[in-house]
């Protein structure tokens, strides 16, 4: 994939969604609201040349977004179907889908052979693994901050009080 946006790029992004979550904080579900005030953010910013894109790049990225989606949603489709015995098209045009075999390997239904099997199987077993250690993590962190809302009240409050135990790096050190 090309590189569309520089690091700047993306951190003025990342200034206009602190920006627009901020504006809406005290929405609940305020999804729709912050990408909202976020698009005008980022529109002021353009206007502003603070972003120059190349539309054929764009239309690249996001055409490729679009199919190698698909392609991934594809493959999906295609074990459920196996495994159900049942496929929503017609033959043909089943065997002209193209399903995401791995992360650097693209084939059609009609192309697939065992070692494609194997290797979808093998990325879903890696996806597995890693959404069960994401979802432990995330239940120790929960746990870890709860106990500090439930000392302090607040987030702030807590940290300041030596209620949350963590750990800062210094301005200027990269930030995820």
């Amino acid at each position: 994939m090309s590189t569309l946006f520089t690091r700047d790029d993306i951190a003025t992004a990342y200034a206009a969604l602190q920006e627009a979550t901020q504006q809406h904080i005290a929405t609940e579900d305020n999804l729709g609201d912050v990408r909202e005030t976020f698009n005008d953010l980022v529109e002021k910013a353009s206007l502003h040349g603070s972003f120059i894109v190349d539309v054929q790049v764009l239309k690249q990225d996001a055409l490729w977004t679009i199919v190698n989606t698909k392609a991934g949603n594809d493959a999906k489709n295609l074990l459920r179907d196996c495994a159900n015995g049942q496929v929503s098209m017609p033959y043909e045009e089943w065997l002209d889908r193209v399903v995401t075999v791995g992360e650097n390997r693209r084939t059609q239904i009609r192309d697939l052979v065992k070692t494609d099997i194997e290797r979808m199987l093998a990325v879903r077993k890696v996806n597995r693994d890693k959404a069960v250690e994401t979802y432990q993590t995330a239940r120790q962190g929960a746990a870890v901050l709860n106990a500090a809302l439930d000392a302090g009240g607040d987030l702030a409050t807590a940290l300041s009080a030596g209620m949350l135990p963590v750990t800062f790096a210094e301005p200027g050190e990269m930030s995820a």
